[in-house]
C-alpha cells in the first residue's frame, strides 16, 4: 500500500533561481523523515529557472507557465496539484532548517481550533523578521497611505497594526501571519476555499486569514517553527509596478471587507489625503536629486550612495504613476 503525502510544499516562482535552489535543497535536507511532495509554479521566469529542474530536481513536480500569472492563481494551481493532507505556502527566498516544517504539522494536530499556523521568520543575520500583522481597516489604511502617518498621535496607530509591541518569541493567536510561509490543512481547504484570485499579489493571504477568522477558527504564529525569509525578492525587480498592485489589492481588499457605504466614505477621504501626500513626496523627493547633482559637483561618489538610488526609484515611481496611473487612479478606484 502506498504511503499516503502528508504535507504539500508549495512554492511560486519569478526570476529567483538562485534563492530557489536554496530554498529546495533546505527542504530536501530537512524534510527527508516526512512523505511530502514539492510542486513548484513558475511564473515565466527568464532566468533558466526551468532547466534547473529538467536537470537536477527532476523528481519535483514543476508547472511552467508561459506568462506571469501572479501569486495567488500560481499557488491555486499547486494547491489543486498537492495531495497532502497538510499543506504549506512557502515562498522561493525562504530557507527551511531543522523541524520546522515538521513542527508546524505538530501544531495543527495539537491545535484543531487552528485553520493556519505560520512559523517565526529569521533575517539572514539571525534576527527575529516581523512578518504579523492586524487586519487592515479603513482606518489604518487611511493613515498609513496619508501625510498623517508622520503625526505622533497616529504611529501609535500603525505600531498597533504592525504589531510591534508583540513578543515575538511567544506563541499565541494573530489576525494574520506572513504568506513567506503558511501552512493549514486540507480540511480548512475544503472549508474556506482557494486563495482569491482578484489579487494578484499582496492580501491574497490576508483574505484568506480573514475568511478563516470569519468561519470561527483561529490563526496561529508558533515561534518553535522557525524558517529564514529574505524578503521580496521577487518583488524588487519591478518597484515602480509592484507599489501600484499594492495599493490596488489594498483598496480590493478594503472594498470586499468592509460595507459598501463605509468603503465609499473613506475612499472619499482617502483619494485626496494620498494625492496630497503623493505629490508632497513628489516635490520634496525632486528637490533632494537636485540637491544631489549639485554636491556630486564636488564628489561624483555621492551618486553611488544607497539614499541616492533609493530616491532615484521613488522618483520614478512617482513620474511613472503621473505618467500612466494618475486619471485612472482618480476615476476607478
Amino acid at each position: 500500500m502506498t504511503e499516503q503525502i502528508l504535507l504539500s510544499i508549495c512554492i511560486v516562482s519569478y526570476n529567483v533561481r538562485e534563492y530557489l535552489e536554496i530554498c529546495i535543497d533546505s527542504i530536501l535536507e530537512h524534510a527527508s523523515n516526512i512523505k511530502h511532495e514539492i510542486i513548484v509554479v513558475d511564473n515565466n521566469s527568464k532566468d533558466n529557472t526551468k532547466e534547473l529542474f529538467s536537470a537536477k530536481y527532476t523528481g519535483i513536480k514543476f508547472i511552467a507557465s508561459d506568462k506571469n500569472l501572479g501569486f495567488a492563481v500560481a499557488n491555486n494551481i499547486a494547491i489543486k496539484e498537492s495531495q497532502g493532507q497538510y499543506i504549506i505556502l512557502l515562498n522561493p527566498d525562504t530557507k527551511i532548517c531543522n523541524n520546522s516544517l515538521q513542527n508546524l504539522i505538530a501544531c495543527l494536530k495539537q491545535h484543531p481550533e487552528c485553520g493556519v499556523v505560520g512559523p517565526q521568520l529569521l533575517n539572514k543575520n539571525d534576527s527575529l523578521q516581523n512578518g504579523l500583522r492586524e487586519f487592515p481597516r479603513l482606518s489604518n489604511a487611511l493613515i498609513r497611505n496619508s501625510w498623517l502617518k508622520h503625526i505622533p498621535f497616529f504611529k501609535k496607530r500603525i505600531d498597533k497594526y504592525h504589531m510591534r509591541n508583540f513578543d515575538l518569541t511567544k506563541s499565541g493567536y494573530v489576525d494574520q501571519v506572513s504568506g513567506a510561509a503558511m501552512m493549514f490543512s486540507k480540511a480548512t481547504l475544503q472549508k474556506i476555499g482557494l486563495l482569491d484570485e482578484m489579487f494578484f499579489i499582496f492580501f491574497e493571504e490576508v483574505d484568506f486569514c480573514k475568511r478563516v477568522r470569519d468561519a470561527g477558527l483561529k490563526v496561529f504564529y508558533f515561534p518553535q517553527s522557525q524558517i529564514y525569509h529574505w524578503g521580496g525578492k521577487s518583488r524588487e525587480q519591478d518597484e515602480c509596478k509592484i507599489k501600484l498592485i499594492y495599493l490596488e489589492s489594498l483598496l480590493k481588499y478594503l472594498r470586499k471587507h468592509h460595507k459598501q457605504y463605509k468603503y465609499l466614505i473613506f475612499i472619499i477621504l482617502f483619494k485626496p489625503l494620498y494625492l496630497l501626500s503623493f505629490f508632497l513626496n513628489f516635490i520634496s523627493t525632486g528637490l533632494i536629486l537636485l540637491f544631489f547633482k549639485i554636491f556630486s559637483l564636488f564628489n561624483n561618489r555621492i551618486l553611488l550612495s544607497r539614499r541616492y538610488v533609493k530616491k532615484v526609484n521613488q522618483f520614478n515611481f512617482y513620474k511613472f504613476f503621473i505618467k500612466n496611473k494618475l486619471f485612472q487612479f482618480i476615476v476607478k478606484f
